[in-house]
């Protein structure tokens, strides 16, 4: 976007608006991750039985 921004309209940076838009609705995802308690001290040792009985699944 800021390459076509950019080619078209150097003067106007009209491509700041979806990247806030962006940037808003990541962050929000990111706390609402947060909020539900996804990363607790459990997850860490969660994924590695995980990718442990993935990689005897696949020998």
């Amino acid at each position: 976007m800021i390459a076509i921004n950019l080619l078209t309209d150097p003067g106007y940076w009209w491509f700041l608006y979806p990247l806030g838009g962006w940037g808003i609705g990541v962050l929000i995802h990111g706390i609402t991750i947060l909020a539900q308690g996804n990363f607790g001290s459990e997850w860490g040792e969660r994924k590695i039985k995980e990718y442990m009985e993935k990689d005897k699944k696949n020998g």
